[in-house]
């Protein structure tokens, strides 16, 4: 192949890739969608840890990359997963750290993912027929089945769940400011943040702000060093009101309103007791999604 043609092929590629994925391809291309995330794999209708999956999307959304391993031991496997719109069929290419390769090809069938080689396996070592259904509750199961007789009948010989892998980090949950007097900081707090108190003691109070935890705790009746380290943020639709709002209420200024990029505005007061308190609008950040 001459230069000129090398150059004609990589001008024509990315059109005759935007032709390929054009129409009803672009639909299919998620077909598979459910199966990404980062998994625990267990024994179907057990809480038996078989294995670890991540299943990730590549190549701006075409193909999905699946990682597996064992989840004792030293078994580990990967495959490339894609919608191929010149067969209109779905393909697997499976590879695994004991020499097995296997390639499987089919189609969304009633919900479920169906591939299997029974056109490329050898039927004389087995076929082999894999199946993902998306459940009710989230996970996603996954049977393994071979045949021995080219197709007209298969045995089990993998079923598993695939459940979300939660993190061990799950987010924010308490900010706890030290208060010199708790009884009157419960009576500020409650009036500032409109909410009493659903755990009251002398050595803790807590309030539920939208999901999260606010927490007063004694300590020293002066905290304007130490509060500048961390600032907590509570989340508001109208900064400018909110922040009225803790000034009128004994609140002092410490930041004003201000814009920090696009419609993301934050502003921060002090308390009576010296601890910061911020206030943000950020439309972007969404806690449902």
């Amino acid at each position: 192949m001459n230069k000129l043609l090398i150059l004609f092929f990589l001008l024509a590629a990315p059109q005759v890739f935007a032709q390929q994925t054009s129409g009803n391809a672009d639909q299919k291309y998620n077909q598979f969608d459910f199966w990404l995330g980062s998994w625990e794999v267990y024994k179907h209708g057990t809480d038996t840890l078989v294995g670890h999956s991540k299943i990730e999307s590549i190549l701006d959304g075409v193909g999905l990359l699946e990682n597996y391993a064992v989840a004792q031991g030293q078994y580990q496997g990967k495959s490339l997963n894609k919608y191929n719109p010149a067969r209109e069929r779905w393909e697997q290419y499976w590879i695994d750290n004991s020499g097995l390769t296997l390639f499987l090809s089919g189609g969304l069938m009633e919900g479920r993912m169906v591939l299997d080689d029974v056109e490329h396996g050898d039927a004389s070592k087995g076929l082999n027929k894999i199946v993902w259904e998306k459940m009710e509750n989230g996970s996603v199961r996954q049977s393994w089945s071979v045949s021995k007789d080219s197709g007209k009948s298969w045995s089990v010989v993998f079923d598993g769940n695939y459940r979300v892998n939660k993190p061990d980090i799950l987010g924010l949950r308490t900010c706890i400011y030290k208060v010199g007097d708790m009884q009157k900081a419960k009576k500020w707090y409650a009036s500032a943040f409109g909410i009493e108190p659903y755990w009251d003691e002398p050595f803790y109070a807590g309030f539920n702000i939208g999901g999260y935890e606010l927490g007063l705790m004694p300590g020293e009746s002066s905290l304007a060093e130490s509060a500048e380290s961390v600032v907590t943020y509570w989340g508001v639709e109208d900064i400018d009101k909110v922040y009225r709002h803790f000034i009128e209420s004994g609140a002092t200024e410490n930041e004003k309103p201000e814009s920090v990029g696009g419609p993301l505005r934050v502003a921060t007061v002090r308390d009576p007791w010296g601890n910061i308190i911020g206030l943000i609008y950020n439309p972007a950040f969404n806690l449902n999604q």
